[in-house]
């Protein structure tokens, strides 16, 4: 199925380069489907938290395991993880920034024009 999005995929020096990409956004994309009925600000918050978690984790388990910055043991893995804690911290603002932005935009949206508002429960 990932072939047939991204033909890079199948050259071999891709090497996954891309494919921690396409892992986030699967889990994304399900984890929003899973869950589209929930709206308040505590589910938001925590759902900006995971994502910036879960992207925190993929994306250095790739670094580790497709670049030769790291050796290939579990202390390379950890000194991956920990090299990349300074930059989690501004994924983390950039997601809550843009977040309270875009969902904040959509509320205010919603309460100016009552007819914006989806019927969640139609949807399913």
């Amino acid at each position: 199925m990932l072939f047939c999005v991204n033909p890079k995929l199948l050259d071999p020096s891709f090497a996954g380069r891309e494919l921690d990409a396409f892992i986030l956004r699967g889990f994304a994309s399900a984890g929003g489907l899973l869950r589209r009925e929930c709206r308040g600000a505590t589910y938001l918050g925590g759902t900006v938290l995971l994502g910036a978690i879960q992207f925190f984790v993929i994306t250095n388990f790739g670094a580790w395991m497709f670049l030769n910055s790291y050796p290939k043991t579990f202390a390379g893995l950890m000194a991956c993880y920990a090299a990349g804690v300074p930059f989690f911290w501004n994924t983390l603002a950039g997601d809550i920034g843009y977040s309270a932005l875009l969902f904040g935009g959509l509320f205010l949206a919603e309460r100016l024009n009552p007819a914006l508002r989806s019927n969640v429960s139609a949807m399913s």
